[in-house]
């Protein structure tokens, strides 16, 4: 008898052909038996390795997945922090301030903005003037500065 087996992922089925000749009966009786749910061990156990590593196979794509889509998500936000840097103001030129210091020099940049358009963004309400505005500005850049000089 001839006998082709094809897999997919949801399950493991075989096809039989019928013989060109025809079974005796004893030969008919060993084809019912081995063909029933209750197979050998040996043949079970390779059945299961191969579902295992269908399993495998598609873990490992769905984890290829996901780590393309956090690479993509990663250079977005690396992205947005470059186009951000370049529109803060920095302490010395050439200097790459790191992606905390850009945020920190951004909020006080805007506090700076709001002030001058008469709006309070403080988180306590505080209503700072221009000039404090300015001055946190300064501090934070310098110490952003400052910070970035000790570590090289």
């Amino acid at each position: 008898m001839h006998c082709l087996q094809s897999a997919s992922l949801q399950s493991r089925v075989v096809l039989c052909q019928r013989a060109e000749r025809p079974l005796s009966s004893a030969s008919q009786a060993s084809y019912m038996n081995n063909n029933e749910p209750s197979e050998s061990p040996r043949k079970r156990l390779g059945e299961a390795s191969g579902v295992v590593t269908e399993i495998k196979a598609i873990q490992q794509t769905r984890r290829l997945l996901a780590n393309a889509r956090e690479r993509t998500r990663v250079h977005t936000i690396s992205a947005a922090f470059e186009a951000l840097r370049k529109q803060v103001p920095c302490y010395s030129y050439g200097q790459k301030l790191s992606k905390l210091a850009i945020l920190r020099i951004a909020c006080n940049y805007i506090l700076s903005l709001a002030q001058l358009a008469d709006l309070d963004y403080t988180p306590d309400h505080s209503n700072m003037s221009f000039r404090e505005c300015v001055e946190q500005c300064t501090r934070t850049l310098q110490a952003e500065g400052r910070s970035k000089k000790r570590k090289e």
